[in-house]
């Protein structure tokens, strides 16, 4: 699965992760951030012309389904090599909990006691 990040998508200017093309399906992946960390949501769509314009669908017929299938799975993949990448990155798991406990204790000298 190739990335792409050169076009701008739909998320409000954001880029895309990674968008692969299959023929007329394409996949496209999205990275989101959140408190738990990252997550990856996927759209996988058929593009087709409509006289001289080109349009996307989520619909797929019966013959489409095996690339779907692929590219959903390689969609799969790619997603879980990346969170195994942030995983080895990422400081081990004792380490966030003293980081995450020192900052509470901060949070919570800095906050005047309640009455």
């Amino acid at each position: 699965m190739s990335n792409s990040n050169g076009q701008n998508g739909q998320n409000g200017g954001n880029k895309p992760a990674n968008t692969a093309r299959y023929g007329a399906i394409k996949c496209t992946i999205w990275r989101n951030d959140s408190r738990n960390g990252p997550f990856f949501s996927t759209v996988i769509t058929r593009s087709y012309k409509d006289g001289e314009e080109w349009r996307e669908s989520p619909s797929f017929g019966q013959e489409d389904l095996p690339t779907v299938a692929k590219a959903a799975l390689d969609a799969h993949s790619w997603i879980r090599e990346q969170l195994a990448g942030e995983r080895e990155a990422a400081p081990p798991q004792s380490e966030r909990k003293e980081s995450q406990s020192k900052q509470r204790q901060r949070s919570s000298a800095t906050q005047p006691a309640c009455a």
